[in-house]
């Protein structure tokens, strides 16, 4: 019943305050129900905000589990707490929050015109391959998924001059 999944997902969120071995134990557990009943913890979204000193292998399932709850209302305060990340240092964690920005597409397909926006931006500035590579493929998948041709247009146009663009600095 809901007002026990509520209450459980309360417990959880309220044991996540502990050490980092143990919210990693809990964000596991979370992420798996998060996946089948997101709605227990959609109150607690700020709660899985990524923090400075969080690990990697937790901030990997916070990512899981902010994509696997938010719905079109949340989103856009879920893309701002992904989008201070987007440089970050660590590319496999830059790669996964790329792919979490392609998730929250799927939640509120009415941020696809910001979401292209922020990953054309990156595939400007990114010099990883790995970075590059992961938003090529999460922006194929926003071009396959969303109708609306002004964004396919600006979309191509931008892929296509940051094309031109690297292939002139290989050629140097």
């Amino acid at each position: 019943n809901s007002s026990t999944n509520l209450q459980m997902g309360k417990a959880l969120v309220r044991i996540l305050r502990n050490r980092r071995e143990v919210q990693y134990v809990v964000l596991t557990c979370v992420n798996t129900l998060a996946q089948e009943h997101p709605a227990i913890f959609r109150n607690y979204v700020s709660d899985f905000y990524i923090k400075g000193e969080d690990p990697v292998f937790n901030r990997l399932l916070k990512l899981e589990i902010l994509t696997a709850i938010c719905t079109p209302d949340m989103s856009q305060s879920i893309l701002r707490e992904l989008q201070t990340f987007v440089k970050h240092g660590n590319t496999t964690f830059v790669a996964a929050v790329v792919r979490a920005v392609g998730r929250i597409v799927d939640a509120d397909p009415q941020s696809a015109d910001h979401c292209v926006n922020g990953l054309t931006h990156l595939l400007s500035c990114s010099n990883s391959q790995k970075v590059v590579g992961e938003t090529v493929v999460v922006l194929r998948q926003l071009l396959q998924q969303n109708s609306n041709m002004d964004i396919k247009e600006k979309l191509l146009l931008q892929l296509a001059k940051t094309l031109v663009i690297e292939t002139d600095s290989i050629e140097e």
